[in-house]
């Protein structure tokens, strides 16, 4: 068994609501079009062989801009310690990673009829609207051998519990609901990973927003409600635990494959990955019913990355 490098990428985001919010309704999706302030804090990059090299690469709107960041070595271990201060603004939001979409509800109709779908994107200079978190980092092979990286165990999203505290229940909820895709360079979809299983442990019961020719989707026409297929590459859960052989088969075609970096200093000794992350809108837990409510929640997300 060829011994594998690991990096654990954490990421602890705010989320708080603008205004407070009420409502009955018992469908997925916010029932009012606030929004919510997430918060970018830190990141902790772990880098415990050196095979691969990992570099934090930055944010797409979704920041002030203000991110600060230093590696130092604990032990044995080589850390980039990643800080940054955010203007962000995120609330529930649907797609795939490369597009999102949230509905406008016609007034009493909200989660059942919209007037129509916006594909949302963090950019407007003047009044900053946020809607979802996106960062990229850089992995680079160090080593004299063609590498393939994969998303490797213990990874998770979890509610944040502060020091000495317990989770609130929409810290809770908000997890429950956070969706994470990952694309590659050209913005292409390489994988998509939904943590927390509570809502169904079989994939096909998962859904997102879509353009689609010929669609209806809350009364609104070139859209579609997509399931996810039992093809796609979305994981549930955590992922296995990455050696050499622990796929059979092709391993590229699985959902923990990430990329192929060659050897140092040659074409393709280094890839740059986006991180997107999102409240998904289509989900039991983005709600904020009496009942269920992730407004105000504290989300908190590790990333395990093994390559060997």
């Amino acid at each position: 068994m060829k011994k594998k490098t690991q990096v654990i990428l954490g990421l602890s985001s705010i989320v708080a609501v603008t205004a407070g919010v009420a409502g009955a309704s018992t469908f997925a999706w916010f029932t009012t079009t606030r929004t919510a302030q997430v918060n970018l804090t830190s990141a902790k990059i772990y880098n415990t062989t050196s095979k691969l090299v990992i570099s934090y690469g930055s944010t797409d709107g979704s920041t002030d801009g203000s991110i600060t960041s230093g590696g130092y070595r604990e032990g044995h271990t080589d850390i980039i310690d990643v800080v940054g201060s955010t203007n962000a603004k995120m609330t529930d939001v649907s797609g795939d990673g490369v597009s999102l979409y949230r509905p406008d509800w016609v007034p009493g109709g909200e989660g059942v009829t919209a007037s129509a779908i916006n594909k949302m994107t963090n950019a407007s200079p003047t009044t900053p609207d946020y809607y979802y978190l996106k960062f990229s980092i850089t992995l680079s092979n160090d080593g004299n051998a063609r590498m393939k990286v994969f998303l490797n165990t213990g990874s998770s999203v979890f509610a944040h519990a502060p020091d000495g505290g317990s989770a609130t229940a929409a810290s809770t909820t908000a997890a429950k609901a956070t969706r994470v895709a990952i694309l590659d360079s050209n913005n292409d979809l390489v994988t998509t990973w939904q943590y927390n299983t509570e809502q169904s442990t079989t994939k096909t019961d998962y859904k997102y927003l879509a353009a689609a020719t010929g669609g209806t989707a809350y009364g609104v026409s070139g859209y579609e409600e997509k399931a996810i297929a039992s093809a796609d590459k979305f994981h549930l859960g955590d992922f296995s635990s990455v050696y050499s052989g622990f796929i059979s088969g092709d391993e590229t075609e699985s959902d923990q494959y990430l990329c192929t970096l060659e050897a140092k200093d040659t074409t393709g000794d280094n890839q740059t990955l986006w991180f997107v992350i999102w409240l998904e809108g289509t989900s039991n837990y983005a709600k904020n019913t009496d009942a269920v409510d992730a407004i105000g929640g504290l989300v908190d997300m590790t990333i395990n990355i093994a390559g060997y």
